[in-house]
């Protein structure tokens, strides 16, 4: 984390996603592009390289075994992607037998020999959906009508009658819910109203276009030399006192300003927790004015996309179950969360454990800790006033006698706080698309 003075009175508030105030603070990583080996260049952040040395060669073991991953990813939209179809429209192609009397609803149905003839008041599938006066609501404003003079009495008689008809309907389509009639209704009308997609063609050259020889290992990132790694230890502890966690938050890993293009998640120590798994979900494209449909008709719409009415544009992608030894690899275009879990056995604490490393875009490379010298107050302490004496050299170029820019802890936590406050609005900002809009035309 590094701080930077704020411009224009704007007090560093992010905009756009991008944040005046804060960035975390990646390490160097040099690159052989022959051997695909590691070293780590510059310090990880809060990590003391000399207090902590010995975990070093760890993380660089870990970043090596992410390169493969990570490269895979990196070429992905050049090299990989997979088919997709495409349409331009949201359409059923109406395949209903030439003597049945079609307007393309499940209620046109024919009836079988031992079924009874439909009632006024039968609802039909979408039909039921797309009328405004099965609304509840409309009913209450309805029914909460008066009038006190006689001039009212047709109209509050009118109306009456209008009530007790919408009561009708509503009492009627709750006993047609889940009946035989409505499945028998909504099959025939799947069977006999084909969305206009074409499947996609298994054969196709190209179908699946990664191979095991396309994962490399040397030359990654097109044989760059150096990449930036930001290190993350994520660890949450159950106790009998606190015996459950409610969940992450949907998010995307850091904010534009630090360009975080892949995530790697290592789940390396779990004990006395029940299983979890790790939620992907993503932002789809707003199609309501690339797609032609007709009007009223939501029903193709959600058959071709899966898109509820006026529900929100997040595309749910699945999750994957989590456990200690295993590894996931994602890209950060991908919101994730983490599921629920709670203690096995309630009187004994337990714990889940995670490296994160988040790969900064090889192509974009931003400040490191190559440039920034540690900011904790008391690694300097005792050097302070010795050019650095007992640091790394790369740190000696940096440090300053008068310097009083280290952070003592608690600023440092208060910083925190700041930091994790920017980007949760930035995250809700972000994920706050709206819903579909198909509107009427």
């Amino acid at each position: 984390m590094i701080r930077a003075s704020t411009i224009d009175g704007s007090q560093g508030q992010s905009f756009s996603g991008f944040s005046k105030r804060f960035q975390w603070l990646p390490c160097d990583v040099i690159l052989d592009p022959a051997t695909g080996s590691v070293k780590i260049a510059s310090y990880i952040n809060n990590l003391h390289p000399q207090v902590h040395a010995h975990l070093y060669p760890i993380m660089e073991t870990f970043i090596k075994k992410s390169l493969p991953a990570w490269d895979i990813l990196y070429r992905w939209e050049d090299d990989f992607a997979v088919q997709r179809l495409q349409t331009e429209e949201a359409v059923l192609d109406c395949q209903a037998e030439e003597n049945v009397n079609c307007s393309c609803k499940p209620r046109d149905r024919p009836l079988g020999e031992n079924e009874a003839p439909r009632h006024l008041y039968e609802p039909g599938g979408e039909e039921y959906e797309d009328d405004s006066r099965w609304s509840l609501s409309d009913i209450d404003e309805v029914s909460d009508t008066s009038g006190s003079c006689e001039g009212s009495r047709d109209k509050s008689l009118s109306l009456t009658r209008m009530t007790l008809n919408n009561m009708t309907l509503v009492q009627s389509k709750a006993n047609f819910e889940g009946s035989q009639r409505r499945k028998l209704d909504e099959a025939w009308f799947k069977s006999t109203h084909r969305v206009n997609v074409h499947d996609a063609d298994p054969n196709a050259a190209g179908y699946v276009k990664i191979t095991p020889d396309d994962v490399k290992t040397t030359g990654f990132f097109k044989d760059k030399k150096q990449i930036q790694v930001i290190v993350k230890l994520a660890n949450i502890h159950l106790t009998p006192e606190t015996p459950s966690y409610d969940g992450g938050s949907w998010h995307t890993e850091g904010q534009l300003n630090e360009h975080i293009i892949s995530t790697a998640l290592y789940y390396y120590d779990s004990e006395n927790v029940t299983d979890y798994t790790l939620g992907f979900r993503t932002n789809t494209e707003d199609l309501s004015d690339k797609i032609y449909y007709k009007q009223y008709e939501h029903c193709p719409i959600y058959r071709t996309f899966a898109i509820e009415r006026d529900g929100d544009r997040q595309q749910d992608i699945g999750s994957v179950y989590t456990e200690a030894g295993r590894a996931i690899f994602f890209p950060n275009l991908m919101q994730h969360r983490v599921s629920p879990f709670k203690l096995v056995d309630r009187t004994r604490p337990g714990h889940r454990k995670i490296l994160a490393l988040f790969l900064v875009d090889p192509a974009i490379p931003i400040i490191s800790t190559s440039n920034v010298p540690p900011q904790q107050k008391h690694w300097w302490d005792q050097h302070r006033f010795h050019n650095g004496e007992g640091l790394p050299d790369s740190f000696d170029n940096n440090v300053t006698v008068a310097a009083e820019w280290p952070m003592e802890l608690e600023e440092a936590k208060v910083l925190r706080l700041q930091l994790m406050d920017e980007r949760t609005w930035v995250d809700e900002e972000e994920f706050s698309l709206g819903s579909w809009n198909f509107c009427e035309h």
